[in-house]
């Protein structure tokens, strides 16, 4: 009976060994698939500019829209060496508005978070998106508030 027990734990040690193994060697050639898919979303990345220029178009723009249609999209942009999705672009933008007070820093915001951002953006644009992204926010809110309340 002990020699029983002994074989079955033997081989169930053994059988996990190796499938670890195979998983592992699966796993390296995965990481190489993933690089060389990647490697091509390159190539179809756009630039910011696309981004600002549909921004500045937008009429009647609201944020909470925005950031969901901006989840759906698959699209990629490309700011020097970095690529950003839709979404993370949005969340950067509305951030920068957030932090803040007029849109010199605003600019200010995004070359600090990379030096490449408003290389194709004209200054009107970045105004446009900033006030555009600045709406909603709370800094918005008591702007508008008349200057004796506080």
């Amino acid at each position: 009976m002990k020699t029983l027990i002994t074989t079955i734990v033997t081989l169930l040690l053994t059988v996990t060994l190796t499938a670890q193994n195979y998983v592992a060697v699966n796993t390296s050639n995965f990481e190489t698939d993933v690089r060389t898919v990647s490697t091509k979303k390159i190539s179809k990345t756009k630039s910011v500019s696309a981004l600002t220029l549909e921004i500045y178009e937008t009429s009647n723009f609201e944020y909470r829209t925005f950031l969901k249609d901006a989840e759906d999209a698959k699209k990629r942009y490309q700011i020097g060496r970095e690529i950003y999705t839709k979404k993370e672009l949005v969340k950067i933008f509305r951030k920068g508005a957030r932090r803040s007070e007029n849109v010199i820093e605003f600019e200010e915001f995004l070359t600090d978070y990379n030096p490449k951002f408003l290389n194709n953006v004209s200054e009107r644009e970045t105004a446009d998106i900033f006030t555009k992204f600045r709406e909603g926010t709370l800094h918005a809110y008591l702007d508008k508030l008349p200057s004796g309340i506080f």
